[in-house]
């Protein structure tokens, strides 16, 4: 069923995303991957933000925030810096507060989005209104 969804289909609602990611400060490798899997999204970017949630900041030793804040889009923003460890449970809820569009997706700052990612959310939700989760 994959292989038939299109980007931006006609006569669908363009639904919102706030992307919610939790990152630890042994994930600097990793992070940016994850970043631009999702800034190079084909969905438009008006509708989707990214909510990160750093877990486990240590002040100067971790570059990890200084590296997040160089991102110049307005799409990238720090929802929260944890000073202590939580884990992603946490880092997620806090995530969740910040969001402000309709729909909630994850991404662990050690995984990537396909570019059509949101495409194929956006599609979904149109073809099954009656779902609340996906």
């Amino acid at each position: 069923m994959l292989e038939i969804i299109g980007t931006q289909q006609q006569n669908t609602v363009n639904q919102t995303f706030s992307i919610i990611m939790p990152v630890s400060t042994n994930r600097e490798e990793t992070v940016h991957r994850a970043i631009r899997s999702l800034l190079n999204q084909t969905y438009p970017k008006e509708l989707f933000e990214i909510q990160i949630v750093i877990d486990g900041h240590r002040g100067d030793e971790q570059p990890i925030t200084r590296q997040i804040e160089s991102y110049t889009d307005e799409r990238v923003k720090i929802a929260k810096v944890h000073t202590l460890r939580y884990e992603r449970c946490i880092s997620r809820n806090d995530g969740y507060r910040a969001a402000t569009k309709d729909w909630i997706c994850n991404l662990d700052s050690d995984d990537e989005y396909m570019t059509n990612y949101l495409d194929r959310m956006n599609w979904a939700i149109n073809e099954f209104p009656d779902y609340k989760v996906f």
